[in-house]
């Protein structure tokens, strides 16, 4: 039961805080829990504004409050349209990196160029089996948002999905 002395605000846009009173709790956030838990790989679609990135951030936190390793990768934060290859790549490992908390444990940048005969993929691939396999321990839940922004690119991203696939696969 909420309390009725607790202010609430309207907010247009944007996702909900984790524990924003006005969340409204749905089937979908026990489904989505419960299927990572078990090791499934989850999509979440819907129409813009209703509520996804609120869900993974309630679901994120959730996960984290029992020991779970997790990031959250937005893909706008890395760009569209205009993106190489190299970017995106660059830039996914970069949000990891950050997200995770692993600034102070590797100097991504030199690691990334010391990779220069590999094609941006299989650095991508290299950063998550070496240095995430390295320094996450815990079971890691990797949430992927606004992933449509891909569609804009000016190149295949075959591989991307094709490296995500690969992972779930060696779970």
């Amino acid at each position: 039961m909420t309390d009725l002395n607790q202010e609430f605000s309207y907010q247009v846009g944007g996702s909900l805080a984790k524990n924003n009173p006005i969340y409204v709790e749905r089937k979908a956030d026990k489904e989505l829990y419960h299927s990572l838990k078990n090791g499934q790989f989850c999509y979440v679609f819907n129409s813009r504004q209703m509520g996804k990135s609120s869900l993974r951030l309630r679901v994120k936190h959730q996960l984290e409050t029992e020991g779970y390793k997790c990031a959250s990768i937005d893909l706008t934060m890395i760009g569209n349209e205009q993106l190489t290859p190299l970017q995106l790549y660059f830039g996914f490992a970069s949000e990891l990196w950050r997200s995770l908390r692993l600034i102070n444990q590797v100097n991504l940048r030199n690691w990334w160029r010391d990779l220069d005969n590999l094609s941006p993929v299989q650095k991508l691939n290299q950063f998550i089996e070496d240095i995430l396999g390295k320094y996450i321990k815990e079971q890691l839940f990797i949430f992927v948002d606004e992933i449509d922004t891909l569609k804009s690119l000016n190149f295949s991203t075959d591989d991307f999905f094709a490296l995500i696939r690969f992972f779930y696969n060696q779970r």
